[in-house]
């Protein structure tokens, strides 16, 4: 979740473009991928795309709460809504350099 102490979360609703996560070194991206586009924008020389995990569900759907909540996003509701049904079609996404770090920690 957020709580790492070296990086930051960041939650996308929308679609990335090219060269995503260039130069990432830290922190977590979850990254709503409806439309299966996210293999082939991201920048793998330094970072992979994972599904959601288990643990990470909740934290990803506190984020989108306090989004909804600050923004008034229909997006996000329309996401909170059918949470369960819309979760797979999240990834997360690290750099390598990151996971390493938290697989030591």
């Amino acid at each position: 979740g957020c709580e790492y102490m070296t990086g930051g979360c960041v939650l996308v609703l929308g679609e990335v473009g090219q060269n995503f996560a260039a130069g990432m070194s830290g922190g977590i991206a979850w990254v709503l991928d409806e439309k299966d586009i996210l293999k082939d924008r991201l920048n793998t020389a330094h970072a992979r795309a994972y599904p959601v995990s288990e643990s990470q569900a909740g934290e990803l759907k506190r984020l989108l709460t306090m989004h909804e909540r600050a923004t008034g996003s229909r997006k996000a509701r329309e996401v909170l809504a059918r949470f369960d049904e819309m979760l797979p079609l999240f990834k997360t996404v690290i750099s390598d350099e990151y996971l390493s770090f938290l697989k030591g920690a």
